[in-house]
């Protein structure tokens, strides 16, 4: 766990953003793959906390992506289920739109 999701447990929504923006601008700069996945799905889980699913899912798309580029990693293999399993439940049709 980190101060990202420390922060979005404790309720401080904005500051966890803020602290996750960061984070991914200093993974992208770095080049942490897993990392930089591992802090989309903390913003994507500060989306689903203010109901932004459609942000969300980009969110997770994204993560999904460069997870699925290193398949050597076991990090990113664990993350990969769980983004693929979030995408699913973000996606698929309610019983209101069927």
């Amino acid at each position: 766990m980190n101060l990202g999701n420390v922060l979005l447990q404790q309720g401080h929504t904005e500051e966890s953003r803020t602290y996750f923006l960061s984070a991914v601008a200093g993974f992208r700069l770095v080049n942490s793959q897993t990392m930089l996945a591992n802090s989309l799905d903390g913003l994507a889980e500060i989306a689903l906390s203010t109901g932004d699913h459609r942000e969300a899912v980009a969110l997770y798309e994204e993560a999904l992506a460069i997870v699925s580029a290193i398949p050597e990693d076991a990090f990113a293999n664990r993350m990969e289920q769980r983004f693929v399993g979030m995408l699913e439940e973000l996606t698929s049709p309610t019983e209101e739109e069927e």
